[in-house]
């Protein structure tokens, strides 16, 4: 497994790899049960399968290098993805929210973890958080215009992206992802009261979705930038989850990243 992901990994590092394989559709996918795919590109079937493997290590193997090697390529594809498959929408989301509700129930609110739940429960619980909330940044940022069916998906999780908002050490990350939710639902919600407050099926909210994405504008987004991961050979050591939340700083003319050194890792952020 680690040979597979480490091998994803490097091949996410280059643009053109995350690109060409939006451009390839797969009409059936045999190995995967767990939902019936097809005519999926394969940038989706690697978000979901992705997905499902860190998700699956987060509450069982609990393997750090796993689910960093996993995260990783999860972000590098993400500036280049296009139309992303209703089921890779929908997968990313619904696991946003499980890792969000397991995260509410092992931590305290005063930051105590529950005696049942260690460190490393949470640590991976957060870190996973905070990697898919720059997965979305960066999908909202590059192309949202292209991913209708990802919006549908965080209109129905708004709930929870609310609540994730609502979190001070997400509050950064997660700005933009705010203001396409609370674009989207004030055109939903006036769509229901030009039908005198009826509620909308989801037929009629993903149209209203499609109409409104053709007037979104960029320009409302906070300026960011993405997460850059690339394998480095070297000593196998894991990851401590802190050092991927990278500090922004943003002046007046430009933005940049602070980056924080990663030494003797198997990992290093560019």
């Amino acid at each position: 497994m680690y040979i597979l992901m480490i091998i994803m990994l490097i091949f996410s590092e280059e643009p053109s790899f995350a690109q060409n394989s939006g451009d390839i559709v797969l009409k059936s996918v045999w190995f995967y049960t767990a939902r019936q795919l097809k005519n999926i590109k394969l940038d989706s079937l690697i978000y979901v399968v992705l997905l499902h493997v860190a998700h699956y290590n987060m509450v069982t193997t609990k393997d750090m290098y796993l689910q960093t090697n996993t995260l990783a390529t999860l972000a590098n594809a993400g500036p280049a993805v296009r139309d992303l498959h209703p089921i890779a929408c929908q997968k990313l989301l619904n696991t946003l929210e499980k890792v969000n509700d397991r995260l509410d129930k092992i931590e305290n609110p005063d930051g105590t973890v529950n005696h049942s739940s260690g460190a490393l429960d949470v640590q991976l619980a957060s870190d996973f958080i905070n990697i898919i909330l720059e997965v979305l940044n960066a999908i909202i940022v590059h192309n949202l215009s292209s991913n209708a069916a990802l919006v549908y998906s965080l209109m129905h999780k708004k709930e929870c992206i609310d609540r994730i908002r609502a979190k001070p050490q997400y509050r950064d990350v997660s700005e933009n992802i705010g203001r396409v939710v609370e674009y989207f639902a004030e055109r939903i919600e006036r769509k229901s009261q030009a039908q005198h407050g009826s509620p909308l099926t989801s037929e009629a909210i993903q149209d209203v979705i499609k109409e409104s994405i053709n007037e979104w504008r960029s320009s409302v987004l906070k300026p960011s930038v993405d997460l850059k991961f690339s394998y480095e050979e070297g000593t196998h050591i894991l990851i401590d989850a802190h050092l991927l939340i990278l500090e922004r700083e943003f002046s007046s003319s430009s933005s940049c990243v602070q980056k924080q050194a990663i030494r003797n890792s198997s990992f290093r952020v560019s």
